[in-house]
Formats: structure tokens, C-alpha cells, sequence
């Protein structure tokens, strides 16, 4: 009975222990930097927007970890408009919306 009583005991810390370990994966670290995933190549979004900064002055975005401004090109398309959470692109003709990081929007 004995026997029984620690191969249990044994096997719930096993489980318990992979559980916690699975869970670490997952977890973010909150004073880690904010670190976007880049978009695998070829995949239809390849523009990767992390940061917009809006004012009446001026409207500024990190497009694929570029500064830019409206009427500048990044990866061969212009910049047509930067809004509160996506910016606009021109590819050759074909509009581009691409959407800010739910992760780095703050208000």
C-alpha cells in the first residue's frame, strides 16, 4: 500500500511540475520590452506596425521598425495615411491597411 501511496504522490508531481513548466512558456514577462513577431516571408502582411504617435502637428509610425511619415516609402510603398491604430500603404497601385499591435496600443 505503501508502494502505492508514493508511485501517486510521484506521478502528481511529475504532472504538476510539466504543468507548471508549460505555463511558463506562455507567460510574458511584464518588464520585458514590447518585441513584435515578425510575419514569415510571404505571408500577405508584411508590414509590421509597433508604435503611432499622433498629434495635431504631425503623425509619425514604426512601419517594420522604420520611422515614417506620410508621403515617405518603406519596402516599396508609400505612405498614404497614418491613423490612431493602423497605417495606410500604396504597393503599385494596391491600397494596404496595416494594423497597429493589439499589444502596443495605449491610450
Amino acid at each position: 500500500m505503501r508502494k502505492h501511496i508514493l508511485f501517486f504522490t510521484a506521478l502528481i508531481a511529475c504532472f504538476t511540475a510539466s504543468q507548471v513548466a508549460f505555463a511558463a512558456d506562455r507567460l510574458r514577462d511584464p518588464t520585458r520590452p514590447y518585441s513584435p513577431q515578425r510575419p514569415a516571408v510571404g505571408t500577405p502582411s508584411s508590414f509590421v506596425v509597433t508604435a503611432v504617435f499622433v498629434s495635431s502637428r504631425r503623425n509619425v509610425a514604426i512601419v517594420n521598425g522604420k520611422r515614417v511619415s506620410v508621403g515617405d516609402r518603406i519596402n516599396g510603398a508609400a505612405v498614404v495615411a497614418i491613423h490612431d491604430d493602423h497605417v495606410r500603404l500604396d504597393l503599385n497601385g494596391r491600397k494596404i491597411t496595416a494594423r497597429l499591435l493589439h499589444g502596443a496600443i495605449r491610450k
